[in-house]
């Protein structure tokens, strides 16, 4: 069984002329094509699966993400308050992204946004929650937000709580609904 295809992969070896790229595509081809089964977490991504790469459309299985609504659920206001001093002690309004800090995520659309808007007003105040340190780093927000790396999953729902605005600056077809 497989899952977590990256077509984002698929685009860039396909694009390649190099003899490893169309040996990679063909091991993976193979793969896809001789799995027991295949879950996606998009129906964009089954449907990917079908027309490009010839995988037998009983084969794939959308599983749909939910919301773990026992974790997940409305943070009491003095937790929020708590929370949005943890991330801003000047308390600025939040706008914060949470994610793996990936490039196809564009946060750096986010960071440029966010010099900009700062450029005229200083009541705001970026959060970046997740990725590497590393990731955060490249991104260069260093001067106008706080970069909270490798958060556990727990701690998620509190710190969004925190948040005014909460921003996913772009995704991809495939990514999850």
């Amino acid at each position: 069984m497989l899952e977590n295809l990256d077509p984002l992969t698929d685009e860039r070896r396909a694009g390649s002329r190099s003899l490893l790229a169309r040996r990679l595509i063909a091991a993976e081809r193979e793969r896809r094509r001789s799995a027991a089964a295949l879950i996606v977490m998009s129906r964009a991504m089954g449907t990917y699966l079908v027309d490009e790469w010839g995988v037998e459309k009983s084969r794939v299985h959308w599983l749909p993400q939910g919301v773990n609504t026992e974790l997940f659920r409305p943070v009491p206001l003095e937790a929020r308050a708590a929370a949005a001093a943890q991330l801003d002690p000047q308390g600025r309004r939040l706008v914060g992204f949470v994610g793996s800090l990936a490039s196809y995520q564009r946060v750096d659309v986010l960071v440029d946004a966010m010099r900009l808007l700062r450029s005229e007003r200083d009541d705001v105040h970026l959060v970046l929650i997740g990725g590497t340190p590393e990731r955060a780093r490249a991104l260069g927000a260093e001067d106008v937000a706080t970069l909270l790396s490798h958060v556990p999953y727990e701690e998620i729902p509190r710190l969004i709580s925190a948040l005014d605005v909460a921003v996913l600056p772009d995704s991809n077809w495939y990514g999850s609904p």
